[in-house]
């Protein structure tokens, strides 16, 4: 029962999320008076929003190429639709905010704060996330294809369709997480923490899932094709739930879920 009204907490909160964000999205202009600020750098901002705490920033399709906002205190934001490539959000707060359908191409998001953002149908590739608080945050059909999430936290994330081809995962931490027909191909989740993962119908083919926490994790009907799970930790991940694949599940696939040999 607890684990129920967890669930339903969840998606009620998430919803409110998407409600807030479609609305926001029908606003085709940005305040002028957030952007003038927001383009003289994090410090100035700061400043000024420190006396404007009840504000919501808005950015929509304001463009921001190459601004340095590390350090930023960007909560709440709206960014729908933004160009964004090669910004520095580096520390920056953007947790609960609206990103969606902006390019943020090698944009550098380490240790930001996203809690709860929207960030459906961005264009992330390339992009610097290590060490980034991503929880909760809505990736479906997003593009990050190539970046870095080393020590990332995407706990309950949305990762729906997402493409995270030769993305670097290493010792990210995604309880939880949805995976639901993402594009994996290639994707290093080394050391990883993908406990109650989802990864129904998910592309697979040549990651590495070395010595990664996959308890409870769901591969059905994923495909599983030169994936390398050695020394995996998949307690209570039957088989069965692996069972059938878009590729059989075949002897050797079965072969690297054996713990790795203590030598």
């Amino acid at each position: 029962m607890r684990t129920l009204e967890r669930g339903i907490e969840f998606a009620t909160k998430r919803l409110s999320r998407t409600i807030l964000a479609f609305h926001r999205s029908f606003r085709k202009m940005a305040n002028l008076e957030h952007v003038q600020w927001l383009r003289k750098g994090a410090f100035a901002w700061n400043s000024w929003r420190q006396q404007h705490p009840a504000i919501y920033p808005d950015f929509n399709s304001a463009h921001c190429r190459s601004c340095n906002l590390a350090e930023a205190q960007l909560e709440n934001s709206n960014f729908h639709g933004d160009d964004l490539v090669g910004t520095n959000f580096s520390g920056a707060n953007l947790s609960q905010s609206d990103l969606s359908n902006s390019i943020l191409r090698k944009a550098d998001f380490s240790q930001a704060q996203l809690y709860g953002s929207n960030l459906t149908q961005t264009d992330l590739r390339g992009t610097n996330l290590n060490g980034a608080d991503l929880i909760e945050v809505t990736l479906i059909s997003a593009d990050l294809t190539g970046a870095c999430l080393i020590n990332s936290n995407f706990s309950r994330a949305a990762l729906v369709s997402a493409n995270l081809a030769q993305a670097i995962l290493i010792r990210a931490i995604g309880w939880g997480a949805d995976f639901t027909g993402a594009f994996l191909q290639g994707a290093n989740f080394t050391q990883a923490d993908l406990r109650g993962a989802n990864f129904s119908s998910a592309d697979l083919r040549g990651a590495s899932l070395i010595g990664a926490r996959l308890d409870e994790a769901s591969f059905e009907y994923a495909n599983l094709q030169d994936a390398n799970f050695q020394g995996a930790n998949v307690s209570s991940t039957l088989s069965s739930r692996l069972a059938p694949t878009t590729q059989p599940f075949l002897p050797q696939h079965r072969a690297l879920f054996l713990p790795a040999s203590q030598d």
